[in-house]
């Protein structure tokens, strides 16, 4: 069984870590600002379908927000996540710069 303060507490660090407020967060994933406060605080179970949508949004994975665990790809995945915002001309100075690191 999940318990659910620490899935909410988990969420709520999630979004302050990354700047969102309640009433973002609710905004992209399809909810109300007081849906996400009650999820929050433990007295509301989301489905698991919001818990997909929520990792999405918050840069983590299901695993994360139920266990407290990651998978190992989660930083691969954010950082494909933040690649994919760069512009074209960001994208080959950021391959450039990998490409000076690593050798």
């Amino acid at each position: 069984m999940f318990d659910f303060k620490q899935v909410g507490n988990r969420i709520k660090r999630l979004r302050k870590e990354q700047g969102i407020t309640q009433e973002m967060l609710a905004e992209a994933v399809d909810v109300s600002p007081e849906h996400i406060s009650r999820i929050e605080s433990g007295t509301f179970r989301p489905s698991f379908y919001l818990i997909e949508n929520l990792a999405t949004t918050l840069h983590t994975d299901e695993q994360h927000i139920l266990f407290g665990t990651t998978e190992p790809d989660t930083d691969l995945r954010l950082l494909k996540d933040k690649f994919d915002l760069l512009t074209a001309a960001q994208k080959t100075a950021v391959l450039q710069i990998i490409d000076l690191i690593g050798n």
